[in-house]
């Protein structure tokens, strides 16, 4: 079985029902075939996210995971999946939920970082799975979505598995139940070829 770890985010302001919350946890009680998820619901904190994500790894060590999947919203009704993280924000952005305000140059994390997944065939994949519009994105928005891409993609260089960020849209574009559905599909179809030797 394939083992991916999802995270998704809790509320923030402007967004009091955070689609990826729901389609992480739907993922966890109903996986894709041929895997098996365990799954985080973070919140929108520069600080307090990244351990979130360590404690899901700590719920499935010592066994590796073949991916490290992180979802968050956005404001367009497309998915978007996104090629890296930036070491510093290139814009201020409001506060999270604990009142830190992030300025523009602030550090998120030692150097920039990029998946090593082939994003346009997963792009194809993800739109033959039903999420069609699907971009590919260079920017992965700043805020707490670009941390946690951050952090992800660290521990997945550590552990020797791929990461991948993927923005959702909001549930007023897109129920968040329909969500689900597509992307439980679309892990469906690229499961196999995440399957460690």
């Amino acid at each position: 079985m394939v083992l991916i770890l999802v995270s998704g985010f809790g509320s923030f302001p402007g967004v009091a029902d955070n689609p990826s919350a729901h389609v992480a946890l739907a993922l966890e009680a109903d996986p894709p075939e041929g895997t098996e998820v365990r799954a985080a619901v973070l919140p929108v904190s520069f600080r307090r996210a990244p351990g979130g994500w360590d404690e899901l790894l700590e719920r499935t060590a010592p066994r590796v995971p073949d991916l490290l999947l992180a979802l968050g919203v956005q404001p367009k009704a497309t998915f978007r999946l996104e090629t890296g993280a930036r070491a510093r924000l290139r814009k201020r952005w409001r506060g999270d939920v604990d009142g830190v305000v992030a300025r523009r140059g602030s550090a998120l994390e030692r150097n920039p970082r990029r998946t090593r997944l082939d994003l346009l065939a997963l792009a194809q994949e993800l739109e033959q799975a039903g999420g069609r519009p699907v971009r590919i994105s260079r920017d992965a928005g700043g805020y707490v979505c670009e941390r946690i891409y951050h952090h992800a993609l660290m521990r997945a260089a550590e552990l020797g598995c791929p990461g991948l960020f993927l923005h959702v849209p909001p549930a007023a574009r897109v129920a968040a139940q329909r969500q689900a559905e597509i992307v439980r599909a679309w892990l469906a179809r690229i499961a196999p070829r995440l399957a460690r030797s």
